[in-house]
């Protein structure tokens, strides 16, 4: 009796030995599994994409990281109405926004146009609004101009309407992030039709 139980529980103990390799074997393998995989997606390039606040289309990033010509014009029309429609009460914060987009080479010129702008916006009390009507993208999404008609406008008077075109230049920064290298504003002829 004794010896058919120690037989009965030795077998049983075989039979657990054998699944219990079984489970130990099925999770190396498993963990063999995940390390090739993971190795995998360590080997891959990652690119990182700054997307503009107000995006209207869609784009497109190749896998080198270049981006479509509609990236940059998706960034220029983010970015335009920081200096291009304010208040007097808003220049300010309008400018530091969008100086945190200005590359830092390019900074101190930029700076100085906006801050002149600035200081004559808020001693004169104008208010500006900007109505962008074309859109054009130059040398491979470096430079994006933008066309449309400036209203100024002091208490409910409106004291100017032109057509304005704004030539913002980008170049890629640190992690493709889009940076502004140069603006330019081209006034155009006043227009005599008031609204």
């Amino acid at each position: 009796m004794l010896i058919r139980t120690f037989r009965e529980k030795w077998l049983n103990l075989a039979r657990e030995n054998g699944l219990l390799r079984f489970a130990v074997g099925a999770l190396c393998v498993t963990v063999a599994l995940q390390g090739c995989h993971m190795k995998k997606l360590s080997e891959r390039t990652t690119v990182h994409v700054h997307v503009p606040e107000y995006m209207q289309k869609d784009f497109t990033i190749a896998a080198a990281g270049k981006a479509s010509l509609t990236y940059t014009e998706q960034w220029a029309l983010s970015l335009l109405p920081f200096i291009a429609s304010f208040t007097a009460e808003t220049v300010d914060f309008n400018v530091r926004q969008f100086l945190l987009y200005v590359h830092p080479k390019s900074y101190h010129p930029i700076s100085g146009f906006l801050l002149e702008k600035s200081k004559e916006i808020k001693a004169s009390g104008v208010a500006q609004a900007f109505f962008p009507k074309t859109v054009a993208v130059e040398e491979e999404g470096a430079i994006v101009v933008v066309s449309g008609q400036r209203t100024r406008v002091v208490g409910n008077v409106v004291t100017d309407q032109r057509e304005v075109s704004y030539r913002i230049r980008f170049e890629l920064g640190a992690n493709n992030r889009p940076l502004v290298t140069g603006l330019t504003e081209d006034e155009g002829a006043q227009n005599t039709d008031e609204p």
